[in-house]
């Protein structure tokens, strides 16, 4: 079954600028990679800065102001609200809230340090994370989440993905013969 993903970017103005994002979800990134979603968030949620590009030495852009992980039927994925660092004395706040707001950008990375790594290859075959190349990831320590252009996990954007099961050409010839026999 193919499934198409519209995005629509979801920012609040009022006090600030704010984006709710989904930061990470147990899906195989880019690198073939699997970060469980097992996170230790008690040292992020005492200083939850959100950065750009992974960048420690440039200036924080925003914090998280909300954070939850969430199980569902399809996965796991950690979700947050970030307020956008939009003071004049931040350009850099400024202009990620702003590329966020008209959709020049609209994904974030996790920076963490996992506390086990197993390699994929060897999962038992019929595992559903089972692949020759890349590890899972898992007792992660969240350090960072920073706005990136391209991020390493597909899904980790700006919140409001909908997945819906695409329609094969039988499937619309069927609903349109349905309505015409009404």
């Amino acid at each position: 079954m193919n499934i198409t993903r519209t995005m629509t970017l979801t920012v609040t103005k009022g006090e600030g600028t704010t984006t709710r994002v989904i930061a990470s979800t147990d899906s195989v990134d880019r690198m073939g990679d699997v970060v469980e979603q097992e996170w230790n968030l008690d040292h992020y949620k005492a200083n939850p800065v959100i950065l750009q590009n992974h960048d420690y030495r440039s200036p924080v852009v925003g914090r998280a102001t909300e954070i939850s992980l969430v199980r569902g039927a399809e996965g796991s994925s950690l979700e947050m609200q970030i307020e956008w660092d939009t003071d004049p004395s931040n350009p850099d706040g400024q202009r990620i809230a702003s590329q966020f707001e008209r959709g020049f950008m609209s994904a974030v990375s996790v920076g963490f340090r996992p506390g086990k790594v197993t390699a994929r290859a060897d999962l038992p075959e019929d595992h559903k994370h089972y692949g020759a190349k890349g590890y899972i990831l898992s007792a992660n320590e969240l350090l960072e989440v920073s706005a990136v252009p391209v991020p390493a996990n597909a899904e980790a954007l700006a919140k409001g993905l909908e997945s819906t099961p695409a329609l094969s050409a039988d499937d619309v010839r069927a609903i349109l013969r349905a309505e015409l026999a009404d």
